[in-house]
């Protein structure tokens, strides 16, 4: 935040240029448009995409039967609130997709923030 904040009050020189991901330039402005001096939909161009981060679908084989996409969304719909799921950090790219895909779908599943995983890895111990 505080980078696009700078990046975007920097002088238009063409001489700064920024490299971010969805959540420093997409996700976190928009959620904490307060924190910021400047509106970044009107202030930044995208230039180009430079990368591509593909998002894995993991599931404990143990604990959550099914083996494909169909069947894990069919045991989440008939299991309300104990289906859970985790990720990089809250606020990241798929904690904000979990919750619009949660409704498309249906469905009512807890997100374990990652501070609380490792508390979750010795419980199962």
């Amino acid at each position: 935040m505080i980078a696009l904040d700078a990046f975007a009050r920097s002088a238009p020189d063409g001489y700064t240029v920024m490299v971010g991901n969805t959540n420093s330039n997409f996700l976190a402005p928009n959620a904490y448009k307060s924190k910021l001096t400047i509106d970044p939909a009107k202030t930044i161009l995208i230039v180009t995409r430079i990368g591509f981060n593909p998002y894995l679908f993991l599931r404990d084989q143990d604990r959550v039967p099914g083996e494909d996409v169909q069947e894990f969304l069919a045991y989440a719909k008939a299991n309300p609130g104990k289906t859970r799921y985790t990720s990089a950090a809250l606020g990241a790219t798929p904690t904000m997709i979990s919750s619009p895909c949660s409704s498309v779908f249906g469905l009512n599943m807890m997100h374990i923030p990652p501070e609380k995983r490792a508390a979750l890895r010795c419980l199962r111990r």
